[in-house]
């Protein structure tokens, strides 16, 4: 799997790792990857999967991952 790419070949997510982990991207690497994905043409009129996948994203980088459900939510 190379870093710069997300999307498998079918242009589905691939697992995002955590930070914490050893030798696995950089959070600052998953944030910037992050934007590239939400300034694509198939996020360009989906405001609500936007906040959807930055949710996801964010609350996975801050070690919450694991807790996230269908009644998550943030403050």
């Amino acid at each position: 799997m190379s870093r710069g790419n997300v999307l498998s070949s079918q242009g589905t997510p691939k697992a995002i790792r955590p930070a914490r982990q050893a030798n696995s991207i950089s959070s600052g690497e998953i944030r910037a990857e992050l934007q590239r994905i939400l300034a694509s043409g198939i996020f360009a009129t989906a405001d609500r999967m936007k906040r959807f996948l930055r949710f996801v994203v964010d609350e996975t980088l801050a070690g919450k991952g694991d807790d996230l459900n269908e009644s998550s939510r943030r403050n």
